[in-house]
């Protein structure tokens, strides 16, 4: 592949460590019980990997401290994490960082260093108490909601600001006006979700055998109309960037996961992945792993220039290409997510997933209407 053609990196989905201190029940992380935590020599080693070449980089970068829990490696962490961040940061790139919390282990301690070094926070929480504690337990079986609440409670309380990303599961597809009315008492600023997936070690998804698609529709449906009534202002990821997104669709989307290099995973080891983030724990009987090298010895370039990664892409082209010849809403989504095809179905050169079926089908449609639109047609085959 050219290295003039790549794509800049937008964002570095970093794991510090894959513990997680509770157990969801969709969680696709196989090692969370694992309590290995990235060193701040491998924290240099990353921050020089991703900064070290302007040309790679957008003007913005995300950093996202995800996949486990990152509030479950301590403060004083990411005192030196930031500081190493800042201090390669070249002129003329912004670098945010980001927490995707469950919140349980939230202070006042964390809520400071939130403060002081302006990350922003997205808070794990799929609802009121019942819908919440139906998936999101602890290791014992027990809900976690209590615990979540007085992390939100804290971070209130230190006028700290935050988004909320919720897994929609069979049990939250029961009341989608009762979680609308939750997330508005709780002050969300934005809204998330992730529709469960077939994902890693989580094979066995609530939705499969369930009038999903309807179901999915009307929950989708009941938010945009509360939305309009309520809190117009209020964004949802979900429909908005459909919303925003399809009236300026000219030829079709790409997926930034499909893209090499757009988003970069890191692990606490170092081991650097691409495209969908949820491939830095995955395996494959064809490629093995998916980690293309390692910030400790390799560069963007040489992540760029690697033979697995060049097979990887080509397979993944291939799918996006017969989602092309085969989907009406080609054009809206992009070709599906590499992960979810690959999970689901054992192969990246596939086409219609579960996944595609409720978020771009579904919620696509359900936008199309709104916006008084009609699909799309599918170019020939």
């Amino acid at each position: 592949m050219d290295s003039r053609k790549v794509a800049p990196l937008r964002l570095a989905v970093v794991q510090p460590s894959p513990f997680c201190n509770i157990d969801c029940k969709y969680c696709y992380l196989p090692e969370r019980s694992q309590t290995h935590r990235m060193t701040q020599e491998t924290v240099g080693q990353m921050a020089r990997f991703l900064l070290e070449n302007r040309r790679r980089l957008d003007r913005e970068l995300t950093i996202l401290w995800h996949g486990g829990e990152p509030t479950a490696v301590p403060v004083s962490f990411y005192e030196s994490a930031f500081k190493a961040i800042r201090d390669a940061t070249p002129e003329g790139v912004q670098v945010q960082n980001r927490f995707s919390t469950n919140a349980t282990l939230i202070d006042d301690e964390w809520c400071d260093l939130i403060r002081r070094w302006q990350v922003t926070v997205r808070v794990s929480v799929d609802g009121p108490k019942d819908v919440h504690d139906f998936n999101r337990v602890d290791r014992a079986g027990r809900g976690t909601f209590d615990h979540v609440m007085r992390g939100i409670e804290c971070l209130q309380r230190n006028g700290v600001a935050f988004d909320v990303i919720s897994t929609v599961s069979r049990k939250s597809l029961e009341c989608p006006e009762k979680i609308w009315r939750f997330y508005r008492q709780i002050d969300a600023k934005s809204l998330f979700f992730c529709v469960e997936e077939v994902l890693g070690i989580h094979a066995n998804n609530s939705l499969e055998t369930y009038d999903s698609f309807g179901k999915i529709r009307n929950f989708f449906s009941t938010f945009l109309d509360l939305r309009d009534r309520e809190a117009p202002n209020l964004y949802i990821r979900e429909l908005d960037e459909l919303i925003e997104g399809i009236p300026r669709i000219r030829k079709h989307i790409l997926r930034d996961e499909a893209i090499p290099l757009m988003i970069v995973s890191i692990g606490w080891d170092g081991g650097v992945s691409t495209f969908s983030p949820e491939l830095l724990v995955a395996r494959d009987i064809r490629y093995g792993d998916f980690i293309f090298g390692n910030v400790a010895t390799h560069s963007l370039d040489d992540i760029w220039n690697s033979h697995k990664l060049h097979l990887v892409y080509k397979h993944i082209r291939e799918g996006i290409k017969r989602c092309e010849n085969s989907c009406e809403y080609f054009r809206i989504c992009g070709g599906g997510c590499p992960a979810a095809k690959l999970f689901e179905t054992g192969s990246f050169e596939s086409t219609e997933t579960l996944s595609c079926r409720l978020r771009v089908k579904a919620i696509g449609g359900l936008v199309l209407e709104h916006l008084n639109l009609e699909p799309l047609a599918c170019r020939a085959s």
